[in-house]
């Protein structure tokens, strides 16, 4: 979902703060963005309701908006204000995880998403039958399963275990240019450490996509 609108600007400056805190304040922004929260929601709840080995336990969600920059390598961004929503489930799992990733595969077709090349069952199970290593041992990157929903946008499925290093799941600090911030980060620890308790693996679901853009006025 993408929506377009005006922006105060002169010639092709760079939006002024109050310029762009009032664009992403504004209620045609913000309908845009509850708009595009409940899709995302649709969207998932309809992957995971085919997927019953997903045990839910948490659910991260981010809503930023930036002004477009003027410093840099090149003479400007290519928006001169860009606001995104992204949105990330976790899961427990209820059966073996292999069994569990492909009954999400089989669960995203029925829902209607198209696979994304290269990120497909195919190199997932690849990776399970080779343990995860090289031919010289190493260990191999994790895939990722990707999907598109057609008229949305793309969705990640991944997974960790109890032992992997957790990503920062926190507030991104708020300065310009940034102007509108919404985070509901999750304690990965505090999952390990209470819903997911004696469990091997967590399974997440993420989408992200940018709801509104102002394009640079050249």
């Amino acid at each position: 979902m993408l929506l377009t609108l005006s922006l105060a600007a002169c010639g092709s400056d760079a939006p002024t703060r109050e310029d762009a805190s009032r664009e992403a304040t504004s209620s045609a922004v913000r309908q845009a963005s509850a708009s595009t929260s409940a899709q995302a929601d649709a969207v998932i709840a309809d992957l995971v309701g085919r997927s019953p080995a997903l045990r839910p336990v948490a659910t991260s969600t981010s809503d930023a908006c930036h002004a477009g920059d003027t410093n840099g390598l090149y003479p400007h961004d290519s928006y001169r204000l860009r606001c995104s929503w992204g949105e990330t489930r976790y899961f427990g799992v209820r059966a073996e995880l292999l069994d569990v990733l492909r009954q999400v595969d089989v669960a995203a077709g029925q829902a209607g998403l198209l696979p994304v090349s290269g990120e497909t069952l195919d190199g997932v199970e690849f990776y399970f039958a080779t343990d995860g290593l090289t031919e010289d041992g190493l260990p191999r990157p994790k895939p990722t399963l990707a999907y598109v929903a057609v008229g949305y946008g793309r969705l990640s499925v991944r997974w960790s275990g109890v032992s992997d290093a957790r990503p920062n799941d926190s507030p991104v600090e708020f300065r310009w240019p940034m102007v509108l911030q919404d985070d509901y980060p999750v304690d990965l620890d505090a999952l390990w450490n209470g819903p997911l308790r004696g469990q091997k693996y967590l399974v997440s679901v993420t989408t992200g996509v940018t709801y509104h853009e102002v394009p640079w006025v050249s």
